[in-house]
């Protein structure tokens, strides 16, 4: 009896253990903890699931053998005591990558830490006052802005029936290469206005928002996380509430910047593996290899194409065919910003894996430059296919900023809350659509897509 007692108390103690820890993460800790990288053993996507349904953050890196992950100290008690065994793999090599900002003369592009990179965009909004506006989302964790970059031919002002879209990057602070494609990509918009005819186009007809660094404390600090250790691609509100909190100020910028405008199409930039991977990411059964389509799958699979296709390095990939993955076919994951926008705002993202080293080498940058650019720009401009128009009342015109725009069976998209116009990205073809706003007549109707143009529909609506 005496053995039986003990071991129940040995167990209790290591559950005790376990749920502190659990407890412990929903506690926002003033203290940024130290970030571990291991690699576990494993025994199949099963193991790697359990992993997931135990809250340990997954990195790129899996075989049906192996994963590694980014943990605390405490990550590595749960570990144990669920029998997983693991190796704690070294820093340096992780780190040796973040250079300095000293110049190298052989790198024609440079890394921009948080002063260089709020010098540049400083510069930039000064230098092209008449197509920028720069301004902060907010601050984060140690007090950095999470400056985002307006570019437009009317950067002060948000104009009807153009369709708005947003780059972010460096949500993941050690990922590095998609923060400086989006200071090229500035660079690039900026000094070609009213020189290169494709270019200016799209400043012109399109509401661009950059944010070249959600996480600039991450960046800072040469780790994944953010300065209070939590990893802000889970810590978004999930279908299924597997996102980790509390909600981190970082986090929280973002969701307030996503309800103050009208998206339409966005991406954000990743490194680790070289993918366009598509919604959902999660499942309800947290069972990864198991496709998880969303309501808009057959145009988030062009637009990982769009992006892909002009990407040889993507496009030729021996892990995911085509360069394209739906994100839990490939691993699950909850709490991340792709879902999140799609679900609440119907704005249609992507995560877009931009490198196997997650911050490499500055030498190597313009590589990644000449390899993404063309894709940028061209997944920038399918945003202009599809159906958009404006939703007005029959009787004088006036504004109907509370309607619903739904197409079919796809996802619903608002409409913009200052001026009544929506964009809906569809592919050729024909669709039922239908507008609805509480206090008005639904209005039902056929839309139909013609490849390569988009079509504009109005609503003019009747109180019921």
């Amino acid at each position: 009896m005496k053995g039986v007692v003990v071991v129940f108390c040995l167990v209790a103690v290591l559950l005790g253990c376990v749920c502190g820890i659990a407890v412990q993460h929903e506690v926002e800790q003033e203290v940024a903890v130290e970030e571990l990288q291991v690699r576990i053993r494993i025994n199949g996507k099963e193991d790697m699931d359990r992993l997931t349904a135990l809250g340990i953050n997954l990195d790129h890196h899996r075989t049906l053998e192996e994963v590694d992950a980014i943990v605390t100290e405490q990550d590595k008690l749960i570990l144990k005591v669920n029998g997983f065994q693991f190796e704690q793999l070294s820093k340096q090599e992780h780190l040796d990558n973040f250079e300095s900002h000293t110049r190298r003369a052989d790198s024609s592009i440079k890394y921009h830490d948080y002063e260089h990179l709020s010098k540049f965009l400083q510069e930039i909004a000064s230098n092209y006052s008449s197509i920028t506006r720069l301004f902060s989302l907010g601050d984060s964790v140690q007090n950095r802005h999470i400056y985002c970059l307006h570019i437009s031919d009317n950067p002060n002002l948000n104009e009807p029936l153009e369709p708005e879209f947003r780059y972010v990057a460096n949500m993941h602070g050690d990922e590095t290469v998609g923060r400086e494609l989006l200071v090229q990509f500035i660079t690039l918009l900026t000094s070609s206005y009213g020189h290169d005819t494709r270019l200016t186009s799209l400043v012109n007809s399109t509401s661009i928002y950059i944010v070249p660094t959600m996480n600039p404390d991450g960046y800072e600090l040469k780790r994944r996380s953010n300065a209070r250790g939590f990893d802000l691609n889970r810590n978004f509100p999930d279908q299924f509430n597997r996102g980790t909190n509390p909600q981190q100020k970082e986090t929280t910028a973002l969701m307030t910047f996503f309800r103050s405008r009208s998206f339409v199409l966005a991406a954000n930039f990743h490194g680790g593996s070289v993918v366009a991977n598509y919604p959902f990411d999660g499942n309800q059964r947290v069972q990864s290899g198991s496709y998880a389509a969303a309501p808009d799958d057959s145009i988030f699979k062009a637009l990982a194409s769009t992006y892909a296709d002009s990407n040889s390095r993507m496009k030729a990939s021996n892990e995911f065919p085509n360069g394209i993955t739906n994100g839990a076919e490939w691993y699950v994951l909850y709490g991340g910003m792709q879902d999140y926008g799609y679900l609440h705002y119907g704005d249609l993202e992507l995560t877009i894996e931009l490198s196997n080293v997650k911050n490499p080498r500055e030498s190597e940058l313009a590589r990644y430059w000449e390899e993404n650019k063309e894709s940028m720009i061209r997944y920038l401009e399918f945003v202009h296919k599809g159906v958009y128009g404006e939703v007005k009342e029959k009787s004088g015109g006036k504004v109907v900023t509370e309607a619903k725009i739904t197409v079919g069976h796809l996802m619903w998209v608002g409409v913009d809350k200052e001026n009544g116009d929506y964009y809906k990205m569809l592919l050729p073809g024909q669709y039922s659509i239908k507008c609805e706003a509480k206090g008005y007549k639904t209005v039902t109707g056929t839309v139909r897509v013609e490849e390569g143009k988009k079509t504009r529909m109005d609503f003019f609506l009747e109180k019921s």
